[in-house]
């Protein structure tokens, strides 16, 4: 996912990262991301806000079965942007 992001970045797009636990923010270390803390009841909601606030046009993510994922793809869905997901 660092080098997806370094080279959407070089391509001129806002790269944009929620980090769900330690092993997501070591490798994504040195760059902006948002830790998010709260709890997984919480998530949709939490995401659904950050994709509008930040005006979120595509999600990705790895392994389309964790829980977080699942939830993720039904956003990205709900408000109508691309999910790539694998």
């Amino acid at each position: 996912m660092r080098d997806l992001g370094d080279e959407l970045g070089r391509k001129g797009h806002c790269v944009l990262r929620i980090n769900l636990n330690l092993g997501e923010w070591l490798f994504w270390f040195r760059r902006e991301a948002h830790n998010y803390r709260g709890r997984l009841r919480n998530w949709r909601s939490f995401l659904t806000d950050y994709v509008a606030r930040n005006k979120v046009t595509d999600i990705v993510y790895y392994a389309d079965r964790l829980p977080y994922h699942v939830i993720a793809g039904e956003v990205a869905r709900a408000v109508g942007n691309q999910c790539f997901g694998g």
